[in-house]
């Protein structure tokens, strides 16, 4: 189980500008990856990478998530 590495070194996606401009190409290339592993699947590569992660299921759970709760959110 591993998530395609060459996506770190794409010229795409090497600064947060580029991902931006490129966003549309990003997110082909993350669903692909992403839909052909479970959720529990992908926890435990962020996890191996060390990578901040959260399970947001709707928009319930994006405000009532803590780090939202700590804040003044108009």
């Amino acid at each position: 189980m591993s998530i395609h590495v060459e996506l770190a070194t794409d010229d795409r996606f090497k600064t947060i500008p580029l991902r931006v401009q490129n966003r549309d190409a990003l997110k082909v290339e993350l669903e692909a990856v992403f839909t052909q592993h479970t959720r529990i699947e992908l926890s435990k590569i962020f996890d191996r990478g060390s990578i901040a992660y959260g399970r947001i299921n709707n928009m319930r759970d994006v405000w009532a998530h803590p780090a939202l709760k700590t804040k003044e959110v108009v």
